[in-house]
């Protein structure tokens, strides 16, 4: 068999070897090695996916218990896959149909009218493009943000290139904000990050300027003024959704990553002063890993990552200082 182009090729547990082509599915019972023969019926129809180009990875799964049992699966790394299957009973490929919907977001927001915003890590991966749905997630619009925050008002704030947006979910309307930080043409604004009150710009040097300087601006009135603080970020091309900002109980700032090579410790930051220094936490400086930090009412605080003992779990802070585990998971994890 001569054929230019293969798509994958897979061997069931009876030792017959399949071959996915641009032609069609052949069939080797293991014995002679050029002895193909065409399957039909699979042939048929054989069910194909076409990627946009913007989808930087995705994959094709194929299962063939014999020529007339078979199952394929498209998917990318978006979550999303359609699966297809073929039986003696039908002689034909069917969709498999679920009553469900995976998909793979990024940075969900919600403002104070329950719209949703998020993009996919999959795509734009240089410039995202953020997402919008009105109804709970059941549909999603495109919109031509790079970034989008939540400020005090529970208002959603976007970046469009170098220009900043704030929504007013009564009239469903975005308005332009016009802020001095951006004026300097060797700044290139990234990111929002937010929590309670506070209101987050990342930033960083053009590429022209080396080596590159990275920025941290806050906003305490919903990201209509804005003033540079002291950026925890000292080497790297980020940040870029690579670490978080907690506002705690006593209004310190802790921020931590899940990406340690985005920050100068491999720990949680804090700043007591809103922003003018940073030091690390003591008080977390025994944790290898950080995925996410939360503080309760009582001032306690529950910490998911990997402890000294090369645990990851999720763990809670005790009256002594230490921390106690509340659930292990990834047990036996290297």
């Amino acid at each position: 068999m001569e054929i230019e182009k293969y798509y994958s090729f897979f061997t069931n547990p009876s030792d017959q070897i399949f071959t996915i082509t641009y032609k069609g599915v052949y069939m080797n019972n293991g014995g002679v090695e050029n002895d193909w023969i065409k399957c039909y019926k699979l042939s048929k129809n054989l069910p194909a996916r076409e990627f946009s180009s913007n989808i930087t990875e995705y994959d094709r799964i194929y299962y063939f218990k014999d020529s007339l049992n078979a199952m394929i699966s498209h998917g990318d790394n978006c979550g999303q896959a359609v699966v297809y299957y073929f039986t003696p009973k039908y002689q034909y490929w069917r969709e498999l149909v679920l009553d469900l919907n995976r998909d793979n977001f990024v940075n969900l927001k919600k403002n104070k009218k329950n719209s949703l915003y998020c993009f996919r890590p999959c795509e734009n991966i240089d410039n995202y493009t953020y997402l919008e749905s009105n109804n709970n997630g059941q549909d999603w619009q495109n919109l031509s943000f790079n970034s989008v925050g939540i400020n005090k008002e529970n208002e959603a704030i976007a970046r469009v290139n170098k220009e900043i947006y704030l929504h007013d979910s009564e009239l469903n309307s975005w308005k332009k904000i016009y802020t001095s930080i951006l004026d300097n043409k060797d700044i290139e604004p990234l990111h929002f990050y937010n929590n309670k009150n506070d209101l987050f710009l990342a930033a960083k040097s053009t590429p022209k300027i080396f080596p590159i300087k990275h920025y941290l601006f806050h906003s305490s009135d919903g990201g209509y003024t804005w003033k540079e603080i002291k950026a925890f970020v000292t080497s790297g091309h980020g940040p870029n959704l690579d670490f978080e900002i907690l506002v705690d109980n006593f209004n310190h700032w802790l921020v931590y990553s899940d990406q340690i090579s985005m920050l100068p410790f491999s720990s949680i930051l804090i700043s007591r002063d809103q922003g003018m220094s940073w030091e690390v936490d003591a008080r977390f400086k025994d944790f290898e890993f950080v995925s996410e930090i939360k503080q309760l009412a009582d001032n306690r605080y529950i910490i998911s990552g990997r402890n000294p003992m090369k645990k990851y779990g999720t763990f809670i802070s005790n009256t002594t200082g230490g921390f106690d585990l509340l659930a292990d998971y990834f047990d036996g994890f290297p």
